[in-house]
């Protein structure tokens, strides 16, 4: 009989109570347990069934020494393990490039335990792409791995020293006297990238709000030039976010103006 082993797609990193494992293809994220992170350690490939019984069995309370036999059993039935020689352990991994695309779409859906997984094993299959340590130690601060995110940021900041935000966000990563005040290299930096993209980021904001107040079929606010639909218009950038601010605030609104970020795969 083969033995079994853990799918080569699969993505485990430990957390304080076990393990958390993610597989990209189907998009399931599985939580272990202690004892169920030592058993899939155990499942490399190297040992039977048998042997894995005789190394965890002793770690299980009396009687229960076939719950390792249904764990496998499971494991094996949501993708977790396979068996050695299998077609799906044959199953390629992921591309660093493939990983990269999908942790920036898992965090955009706000799925950043996923996302930093995916994160980690980019920057351990290609250590040298900078962009990559980047956005890992901005998941990292999401998901609270302070420590993680410093060396990530350090990462990047050894191959981009000019970088005076990174710079500065560096010292309180590092719990070191913050200066006085930020560096005007860092101000300029951090503005200069937010006045790009901020007249295009507050139109696509309010875009998902004017669609949400026409899909309610609600009367806007009455300002400014009334249009046939019951709309008001006031023109432009400026416009538009008035329109979504007169939304916000209309006390007959029973739902916040939301933002979504879901993104279809």
């Amino acid at each position: 009989m083969p033995n079994p082993t853990t799918n080569p797609v699969v993505l485990l990193s430990p957390v304080e109570n076990g393990y958390v494992a993610y597989d990209p293809v189907s998009d399931r994220l599985h939580h272990l347990n202690p004892v169920a992170a030592l058993i899939a350690e155990l499942c490399d490939g190297s040992r039977s069934v048998d042997d894995i019984r005789a190394l965890a069995g002793p770690l299980m309370p009396e009687g229960k020494v076939g719950e390792v036999d249904r764990w496998i059993d499971d494991a094996m039935k949501v993708g977790l393990l396979t068996w050695q020689g299998s077609e799906s352990a044959n199953r390629r991994e992921l591309t660093a490039a493939e990983l990269y695309t999908l942790a920036k779409r898992l965090k955009q859906s706000n799925k950043v335990q996923t996302a930093y997984l995916c994160g980690k094993r980019v920057v351990e299959l290609t250590p040298q792409d900078w962009d990559a340590w980047y956005d890992l130690g901005e998941i990292c601060q999401c998901v609270g791995r302070r420590e993680e995110a410093r060396g990530a940021y350090q990462k990047y900041f050894e191959a981009h020293p000019e970088d005076a935000e990174i710079e500065h966000l560096l010292v309180a990563l590092r719990d070191d006297t913050p200066p006085p005040r930020m560096t005007d290299r860092a101000i300029q930096q951090i503005y200069k990238g937010f006045a790009a993209s901020y007249e295009a980021r507050m139109l696509e904001d309010c875009r998902h709000g004017v669609d949400r107040h026409r899909a309610s079929h609600r009367p806007a606010i009455a300002v400014g030039d009334q249009r046939s639909d019951g709309t008001a218009h006031f023109g432009g950038a400026a416009g538009a976010w008035f329109f979504c601010a007169s939304t916000l605030i209309s006390p007959s609104t029973p739902e916040l103006f939301t933002v979504s970020l879901n993104s279809s795969r």
